[in-house]
């Protein structure tokens, strides 16, 4: 294999690998606004205004998962509202 192609594709592996740290910390931040104490902003929103935002929350997870960045077991194990999360889970 010639020697760029080689490093193209250990550049590629690098990349992918950086993506999916960042996804996973992306879903970390979505599993903590999850949490009651964060979603109703220390009782500063109102439940439709929590509703709305645990919507945006779960839109951001959709955006992840269908991006190819399932939620990580660890995460879903840690998060107060595993519902929101079930459907991101890898199969």
């Amino acid at each position: 294999m010639p020697m760029q192609r080689r490093q193209t594709m250990s550049k590629r592996r690098q990349e992918y690998a950086e993506n999916v740290k960042k996804a996973a910390l992306q879903w970390e931040d979505i599993c903590h606004s999850l949490a009651p104490e964060n979603l109703y902003e220390d009782g500063e929103l109102n439940d439709y205004e929590a509703e709305q935002k645990r919507k945006s929350l779960i839109k951001r997870g959709k955006r992840l998962y269908d991006a190819g960045y399932p939620c990580p077991k660890d995460v879903y194990d840690m998060c107060d509202d595993e519902e929101a999360l079930q459907p991101f889970l890898a199969d």
